[in-house]
C-alpha cells in the first residue's frame, strides 16, 4: 500500500481510517489543483497512478461531512512532485493559500482588532470542528507567546499536518498585524497506540511581534 511516511505504515484501506476531517478541507485542495497544478486534479490523480486514491477523491465532498484524512496527505505527495517543490514546502504553501481565503472581507477587517492570543486560541476552536480527533489546546505564556498543542496525533501524518499548521498561525497572526513571527515545531513519542497507530503529541511554540 502507498504511504504518507514510509517509517509509520498505516494499517487502514484507503478512506476507512477512523481519523477524519471535514470535507471542506478536500473542497479546497481539490480547488487549489485545478488553480495551480498544470491539468488539475486529473493530472495529480494521473500521476498518482493509484486508482483508490483516484476514486476516493472523485466523489462529492460536502463541507461539514467528515472524511477520512489520510488521501488528504497523500495526494500532496503527487501534487508536490508535479509542481516542483519540497512536500513540506506544498503543505505550508497550500495551508497558507487556504488561511488566506478564509479570511476576508470583513472578518479580515475583524482580526485587525483582536488580539494575537484570541486569534490563535479561535485558530484551535476551528481546528477542534474540523477534526474528529486529537483536539487542538492551546497553552498562553504571555501576551505575545503560546504553545499549540495537539495529543494523539497519528506519527504517519505528522510531516505533512506540521507545516499546515505552522501556516494557518502564521496565517492567523498576520491577520491581527503581527510583524514578526517566529515559530517552533517539535514532536514528542506517545507510549500508547490509537487504533493500532504510532501516535506523537505536537509542539508549536509560537512568539510574535
Amino acid at each position: 500500500m502507498e504511504t504518507v511516511a514510509a517509517a509509520s505504515p498505516w494499517p487502514f484501506t484507503l478512506g476507512e481510517s477512523p481519523f477524519k476531517i471535514k470535507g471542506a478541507a478536500y473542497l479546497g485542495i481539490l480547488e487549489y489543483f485545478e488553480a495551480a497544478v498544470p491539468g488539475g486534479q486529473k493530472a495529480v490523480l494521473a500521476e498518482s497512478k493509484n486508482p483508490d486514491l483516484e476514486r476516493f477523491l472523485s466523489q462529492r465532498f460536502l463541507v461539514s461531512s467528515f472524511y477520512d484524512i489520510y488521501p488528504l496527505a497523500l495526494v500532496g505527495r503527487h501534487a508536490a512532485k508535479m509542481l516542483g517543490i519540497s512536500y513540506h514546502d506544498y503543505a505550508y504553501q497550500t495551508s497558507l493559500v487556504q488561511m488566506q481565503k478564509d479570511v476576508k472581507g470583513v472578518y479580515k477587517l475583524l482580526m485587525k482588532l483582536v488580539s494575537g492570543i484570541t486569534a490563535i486560541n479561535s485558530l484551535a476552536a476551528v481546528a477542534r470542528t474540523y477534526f474528529n480527533f486529537s483536539p487542538a489546546q492551546i497553552e498562553k505564556v504571555d501576551s505575545q507567546h503560546a504553545t499549540m498543542l495537539r495529543t494523539q496525533f497519528p506519527l504517519a501524518l505528522a510531516e505533512w499536518y506540521l507545516p499546515v499548521a505552522v501556516a494557518y498561525c502564521v496565517g492567523a497572526l498576520t491577520g491581527t498585524g503581527a510583524k514578526t513571527i517566529e515559530h517552533n515545531a517539535m514532536l514528542q513519542a506517545e507510549p500508547e497506540r490509537q487504533h493500532g497507530v504510532e501516535t506523537v503529541t505536537l509542539r508549536i511554540e509560537l512568539t510574535w511581534r
